[in-house]
């Protein structure tokens, strides 16, 4: 290969910004374990994103319609299988919202836009900042060590800055980069040749003298 090739690495797309997920519109407070995989979300709806009460037009495509005011609050929860976390150098999240969010994965908070600095967030809290029109934020960088081998959920709170927003939005993309096959080899012959001039070097200790 050319010395001037630029490789790309892998991206393996865990969650996609049409990915299908259970939601959860009501006033009431879900409780403390809907962010976990193995919270039982019977009862909750499910449809595919983007999910909206928006009359714009948005960067990913309108699926879902969602009730507003009541409720002020919409909660989103998407399950995903990683059969092995340590073969990711680097995950990214990327978002679609109007107002504020909250993210969790697998029930550690792991983002939030546009909310207050509490912690733990109230479910009925309201976003600190409204939007107007909403567009992709990201990625955010995230640790791939927080991903979990096997089934994995990845879980949002959108929040509306008042209790007469008119629209709401909620998409989400995460995504997982593999470490780029070249580079690793480069890395790997870079090392060998510095460790083979180390050795060279102490079994001629005075060559150069």
């Amino acid at each position: 290969a050319n010395a001037d090739t630029i490789s790309i690495p892998d991206e393996a797309v865990l969650v996609d910004w049409e990915s299908v997920w259970f939601f959860y519109q009501s006033e009431e407070d879900p409780g403390n374990l809907w962010t976990t995989a193995d919270y039982p979300a019977s009862g909750w709806e499910f449809g595919r994103g983007a999910f909206s009460q928006e009359n714009s037009d948005l960067a990913v495509t309108k699926h879902t319609p969602l009730a507003l005011n009541p409720p002020h609050t919409h909660a989103f929860r998407q399950l995903f299988t990683v059969p092995d976390p340590s073969a990711f150098e680097s995950v990214n999240l990327s978002l679609l919202v109007d107002d504020g969010v909250v993210v969790y994965l697998n029930g550690e908070e792991i983002l939030r836009q546009r909310m207050p600095d509490i912690v733990p967030i109230p479910f009925d809290t309201f976003s600190t900042g409204g939007v107007t029109n909403a567009n992709i934020e990201g990625p955010f960088p995230l640790d791939p060590a927080k991903l979990r081998a096997g089934i994995n959920v990845l879980a949002a709170s959108v929040h509306q800055d008042d209790a007469t927003s008119s629209d709401v939005v909620f998409a989400a993309r995460l995504a997982a980069i593999k470490p780029d096959p070249h580079e690793t080899r480069r890395t790997r012959t870079r090392a060998l040749l510095t460790d083979l001039r180390m050795a060279e070097i102490m079994y001629h200790p005075n060559v150069g003298n």
